[in-house]
């Protein structure tokens, strides 16, 4: 988006819902977090069933972390918790009944099992670890900086892209532990 299309989001005070999985397998770019913040556009972390093979928000957070890594400060693996948890309930005026921890709410959690993460290391590597499942971030190129560095089109390298989602989305799988909603467990693994 330009700047006056940016402009035009944010005085009629438009949300945008982001799916970076989407995002990365049309090949439709990385959401400038640092532009949308500086309009005053407020924004959830989402799924896309239309381009996107997975409806797991934890997918799309560990995509949101591998996608504006090393692009926005501002993702952070404590925003991407917020933006698919409060920040949609906060947005679409559920606040008050949906999206935190606190006395009187609803309880409604996945419970992660973050495998052999250190939990003496601070929240935020916890996390991290969690969502990646300990593959985290290398310095080097992740599959959407290759493809931008090598000037490819999604097409060429979809599989690359593909596959990197799959295996996400799979490894997320296995280390959820159990689902509780409204204060209900629905499943577990034990």
């Amino acid at each position: 988006m330009t700047d006056p299309e940016f402009d035009i989001v944010a005085t009629k005070r438009g949300v945008i819902a982001h799916c970076p999985t989407s995002n990365t397998l049309l090949g439709s770019g990385v959401m400038p977090l640092d532009r949308m913040y500086a309009h005053g556009i407020d924004y959830a972390l989402c799924t896309d069933v239309g381009a996107s093979p997975t409806t797991s928000l934890l997918a799309e957070m560990a995509q949101f972390l591998k996608v504006h890594h090393r692009r926005s400060s501002r993702a952070t693996p404590q925003a991407a918790l917020w933006r698919s948890t409060l920040a949609p309930a906060r947005i679409l005026g559920l606040d008050e009944q949906l999206g935190r921890f606190a006395p009187g709410m609803p309880l409604s959690y996945v419970e992660i099992d973050p495998g052999d993460a250190r939990l003496d290391l601070p929240v935020d590597e916890v996390i991290t670890h969690a969502l990646l499942h300990g593959h985290v971030i290398p310095p080097e190129l992740t599959a959407v900086d290759r493809l931008e560095r090598e000037g490819l089109g999604a097409g060429l390298e979809l599989s690359l892209l593909t596959d990197d989602v799959t295996r996400t989305m799979n490894e997320l799988d296995h280390k959820v532990a159990s689902v509780t909603l409204a204060g209900r467990r629905m499943w577990s693994r034990r």
